[in-house]
């Protein structure tokens, strides 16, 4: 809905692909884009529920998917020993890497299995948007030290996608 999905739905539009995209909240979407947008949390199974059920019944639905971007993403920063910034630390940065996790990772897995049935058996394309910081490992990214890596829960959900 922003960023790398717009993008590529727009390029796909462009090339004569009919396009039903996903956002956590469609309609907080700004500039709405020129193919419908569906509500989809890929945390949450009763939100891929619901979302298969305005799928398959959307005017747009062509009645299979010949190509998935599978492109949700959220970001997670900071270090497996966290700063005091919550009542209790550790809880709020495991909270937040399960999240991060789930939605990089797991919400990938989630959608692509609820969506085999509608795969084309004629040409299909599944697809997971990576990121170079699937190659990266360590903690010596970005300048970083001593070790400590401020993105290594992102960088584990995006090394997750590549295997």
């Amino acid at each position: 809905s922003r960023g790398i999905g717009r993008a590529t739905a727009d390029a796909m539009i462009a090339k004569g692909a009919t396009v039903i995209g996903t956002s956590r909240d469609a309609s907080s979407v700004p500039n709405s884009p020129a193919f419908p947008l569906l509500d989809l949390d890929v945390t949450s199974a009763a939100s891929l529920t619901a979302f298969l059920g305005a799928l398959t019944t959307h005017p747009q639905f062509p009645g299979s998917v010949d190509i998935l971007i599978n492109n949700s993403g959220r970001f997670v920063i900071g270090t497996a020993v966290p700063p005091t910034i919550a009542p209790d630390p550790l809880g709020f940065f495991m909270d937040a890497t399960d999240l991060g996790m789930e939605t990089v990772y797991g919400g990938h897995v989630r959608v692509t299995n609820a969506m085999l049935p509608l795969i084309s058996e004629v040409y299909a394309r599944i697809m997971f948007t990576c990121s170079i910081a699937g190659y990266s490992v360590g903690g010596t990214e970005l300048g970083e030290s001593n070790g400590q890596s401020f993105f290594h829960a992102y960088y584990a959900g995006k090394r997750a996608l590549l295997a």
